[in-house]
């Protein structure tokens, strides 16, 4: 009777292991896609390379700030969805602290979402607008303060791209591109005038 019970026991404990073990490796066979977060990274690393290639055309000069301060965005953005590419891939739900306190995602972050993309492609549009303009001249003033006007904008662009894939995401924005440096630049031009070299 003691034996018949102890059997019982066994073989309801080795049970209980095997569907434990069961349900286990069948969650880590379900590897959750990373289709959306592979493409969003392979466009940023595109973007990044484009910054590169612009930002090699100038030796100094406002252009050039804004140029590198959009690929430092790009350049951040792209971190932090290579961790949550990790995390996606390893199962580590990568949590973030803003403040001492866990970030999280506001509740109405689609909407917000949505938002943005009203204003990705207003900036878009004009940055399209600004170009055709740009390429009616050859060289000379016009052209340098529209190119500035591009730079400017793809900036914003940056920024906003980078906001909404936090949101999309969750992951905060720890860092901000200093503007010091190209606001101080535009004062030297507003001063200058003629000092056009490497705009």
């Amino acid at each position: 009777m003691i034996y018949r019970k102890k059997l019982t026991l066994v073989s309801s404990a080795a049970l209980y292991i095997f569907i434990s073990l069961f349900v286990f490796l069948n969650g880590c066979s379900q590897v959750q896609n990373t289709d959306d977060i592979n493409a969003d990274l392979l466009n940023i690393k595109r973007k990044i390379s484009r910054a590169e290639e612009e930002s090699a055309k100038y030796t100094g000069g406002v252009i050039k700030i804004l140029i590198e301060q959009r690929k430092e965005i790009l350049s951040y953005t792209k971190t932090m969805l290579e961790q949550k590419k990790i995390g996606i891939n390893r199962f580590i739900d990568i949590k973030y602290t803003v403040d001492g306190e866990i970030f999280k995602q506001p509740k109405d972050y689609e909407k917000i979402i949505n938002d943005i993309d009203t204003e990705i492609l207003m900036i878009r549009a004009e940055i399209e607008e600004f170009q055709k303009e740009s390429d009616l001249y050859s060289g000379g003033l016009i052209k340098v303060m529209i190119e500035m006007k591009i730079a400017t904008a793809a900036t914003s662009l940056g920024f906003l791209e980078q906001k909404k894939l936090s949101l999309k995401y969750s992951f905060p924005i720890y860092i901000s591109p200093d503007l010091s440096e190209s606001n101080n630049e535009k004062e030297r031009i507003k001063m200058e005038g003629s000092d056009l070299d490497n705009l």
